[in-house]
């Protein structure tokens, strides 16, 4: 049997590669053959060697956990896995996945890896939650790739993310969605957000309810606002809003008409909050919109009742006056002024007590 020289030996076949050839040319033939076989299987083995040594640095330098598990044997675990789990290498040789699994999510893994390994069908990315060796839980995410001989699954990777602060994330966002949904409940006002970026303009439920409109009927952009505003009141608020979002203001509210589905107007207090990068750049735009038409009808009701009132007070021919418990005197009437030769304004600073004689003093303050 022919056999290959060893790597000490190629000196040697060097030297002596030059007689050779020239007293046994088919000896040169077979020598020849022999040292090439010999420096391709030195290269491949350097290669190999090689690409283990980039493999093993890139894996071990990598932000995620690596695991390369074979059926019944776990043969290579990166640093970032044990990071993440908490246990050694030589631990985790000896564990399986469901060993550090929470037991709510211990049937997802057991079904997800027991389909890859029967079928030889990838998973999706699963997301689950983990107790580490001190006893904390961490959510990470598992990707699944596989290596395949003769249609069979000879070896799985599996790509390990932490996740616990975008789960965190999510469940605050959540969290504040909730609160947002049950604060709109709680409230009948027509909620809005505005997207100062794209102009797209969101309302909540209570803008149908308020002002009659159907969902279809109502624009996605600042048009479904300044459309209904009143023509009259349009180009002070406009002026207003634009105002305050420019000049770096946080807040801005207003009063005006806006038109209902029936084509009436409501009168409307609108009141917003101006979302800023931290530059200062106005991004955002939320506030809340009040149906004040029957406050308003209620003020104006009051202000003609007073009219009346001061019409009827000021025309009287009798005098009257009104004070404070102390006869300090808030309002009198014409002829009360005219009787005492004073003007009602001169009146108002004065008290009673300076109109009458002190005799009635006593008298006046068991009144």
């Amino acid at each position: 049997m022919l056999t290959l020289p060893s790597s000490a030996s190629l000196a040697v076949l060097k030297d002596i590669a030059l007689p050779v050839i020239l007293i046994f040319p088919v000896a040169t033939v077979i020598i020849c053959k022999l040292f090439l076989d010999q420096e391709a299987r030195i290269a491949i083995e350097e290669s190999f060697k090689k690409s283990e040594k980039q493999f093993s640095l890139m894996a071990e330098n990598i932000h995620e956990g690596l695991t390369i598990v074979e059926p019944g044997n776990t043969i290579f675990i990166n640093d970032r896995a044990c990071e993440i789990t908490g246990h050694t290498r030589e631990e985790l040789q000896h564990m399986k996945t469901t060993d550090v699994v929470t037991p709510e999510y211990r049937p997802l893994i057991m079904e997800a890896e027991g389909k890859f390994w029967e079928t030889g069908t990838l998973p999706e990315a699963i997301e689950f939650e983990i107790i580490r060796k001190d006893g904390s839980r961490r959510f990470i995410s598992n990707s699944y790739s596989a290596s395949w001989k003769d249609g069979k699954v000879i070896s799985r990777y599996i790509i390990t993310n932490d996740i616990t602060e975008r789960k965190r994330a999510e469940a605050a966002i959540r969290e504040s969605e909730e609160r947002f949904r049950l604060a709109n409940l709680a409230t009948f006002n027509a909620i809005w957000d505005w997207d100062l970026q794209t102009n797209s303009l969101w309302w909540n439920e209570n803008f149908k309810t308020l002002f009659g409109y159907r969902a279809e009927e109502i624009e996605p952009s600042i048009e479904s606002w300044t459309s209904r505003i009143h023509p009259e009141d349009l180009s002070r608020i406009e002026t207003g809003i634009h105002a305050a979002i420019d000049s770096g203001q946080q807040y801005w509210s207003d009063q005006y008409r806006f038109r209902r589905k029936d084509g009436m107007y409501a009168e409307v207090e609108d009141r917003g909050y101006i979302d800023r990068e931290a530059g200062g750049n106005p991004v955002r735009m939320i506030g809340a919109m009040q149906d004040i038409t029957e406050r308003k009808r209620a003020e104006e009701a009051v202000k003609k009742s007073e009219l009346k009132y001061r019409e009827l007070f000021d025309t009287m021919n009798d005098g009257f006056v009104i004070t404070d418990l102390k006869g300090t005197i808030l309002e009198c009437n014409t002829a009360y002024a005219e009787m005492l030769g004073y003007e009602k304004e001169e009146l108002k600073r004065l008290s009673y007590q300076d109109l009458t004689p002190p005799k009635w003093h006593a008298i006046e303050e068991h009144i």
